[in-house]
């Protein structure tokens, strides 16, 4: 059964919530799903200053909402919140083959070891993510990566539970919340001993409507024959346009995690609004602000990612991010009124331009 949590944490809990297999617009084409949300940041353009959000966030290129580098961001984190981030370095992907001694010499130096996490440095929506074993995934992966570029390798963090954890304060009020909070389900596929991993997947009610996704990922055998009761997963980007599926967390919200996240955000530089990505040993810890570890977080251009939840609807989703839209605005004019600048239209256009001809160039995401 796809999204099968039984390597996971035992309070985790089950995919089967009662709801539909999928929401009635989780495949539904973007331009469609978000036209009407694009109309609402018009009117918020209109009343507030087209680029305006981007003062939410000051001490992050674009406020986070486009061509931000992932490690810039993560090293605005200082203090004993460093230690909840997993450790990273950042590569710059030069023309010719790599040099692997000095990226082992790196490497060692950060206490990084395999597996690893291999990611864009500047990227959006889970593009170009890929799990390293060995130093032959790295020369791999080097060399599929458009020369010119940055890419980042992290530590893989061994907890399969991964949350999205959207924190917004009140710049006026100083007032912290968690706006959103949204559980990470990996999905997999059980096998049986005789029927391929192909099969399994078109088999599956979930799996076969999001099949051409799967299929396209590397690294998955489809003509395999998993064992009785292997547990295969088929995707690992953890975003639901690569396959991942994601259950509203609302209920796990709580003073002790929101202080945590509110800790760590204050040693962020004027940092007000965005999401931090987190694989958790276990729900109690997380509810207790406790037994998770950072793997990024983001700026303006995050996503309240609750809203693909099965059970939402709709309008329930559009409106939630068209709230999310509404405080980002608000919390970048009040940003605004203190001395933030904004980052200019142009400024905004170019960095758009450039992460989207970077993301052309990606390896295919696991």
């Amino acid at each position: 059964m796809t999204g099968d949590m039984s390597t996971g944490p035992a309070d985790l809990p089950s995919l089967d919530n009662g709801g539909p297999i999928m929401s009635s617009f989780e495949m539904m084409p973007a331009w469609q799903f978000y036209f009407p949300i694009f109309l609402e940041i018009a009117q918020l353009a209109l009343r507030h200053g087209l680029t305006t959000l981007t003062a939410a966030n000051p001490s992050i290129y674009t406020g986070g909402l486009t061509g931000e580098s992932k490690t810039a961001v993560l090293d605005l984190v200082t203090g004993p919140a460093r230690d909840m981030i997993a450790p990273y370095i950042r590569l710059d992907r030069t023309i010719g083959a790599v040099l692997l001694e000095e990226v082992l010499a790196k490497m060692a130096q950060a206490g990084l070891r395999y597996p690893l996490v291999a990611k864009p440095d500047i990227s959006c929506r889970g593009a170009g993510i890929r799990r390293l074993r060995c130093d032959d995934d790295l020369v791999a992966y080097w060399n599929m990566f458009p020369a010119g570029a940055a890419f980042m390798l992290q530590t893989l963090v061994p907890f399969e539970p991964e949350a999205g954890i959207f924190y917004v304060r009140n710049p006026d009020t100083d007032k912290p919340q968690i706006f959103s909070l949204t559980l990470k389900y990996t999905p997999a596929v059980v096998g049986d001993g005789s029927t391929t991993l192909r099969a399994l997947i078109e088999s599956d009610p979930r799996a076969a409507q999001a099949k051409e996704i799967y299929f396209a990922k590397p690294g998955l055998d489809l003509a395999r024959i998993p064992a009785p009761g292997e547990r295969v997963t088929i995707a690992f980007a953890g975003n639901h346009c690569r396959g991942s599926i994601f259950r509203d967390g609302h209920d796990y919200i709580t003073p002790a995690l929101t202080q945590t996240i509110d800790d760590i955000a204050r040693t962020i530089p004027n940092y007000n609004f965005g999401r931090f990505d987190v694989r958790f040993e276990s729900l109690e810890k997380l509810r207790q602000g406790e037994g998770f570890t950072i793997i990024e977080f983001n700026g303006v251009g995050s996503e309240a990612i609750h809203v693909w939840d099965n059970r939402y609807t709709l309008a329930q989703a559009r409106e939630d991010l068209r709230e999310q839209f509404r405080l980002a605005y608000a919390i970048g004019a009040k940003q605004r009124a203190k001395g933030a600048r904004a980052t200019s239209l142009a400024e905004l256009i170019k960095a758009w331009w450039r992460e989207r001809q970077l993301v052309r160039h990606y390896p295919v995401s696991e």
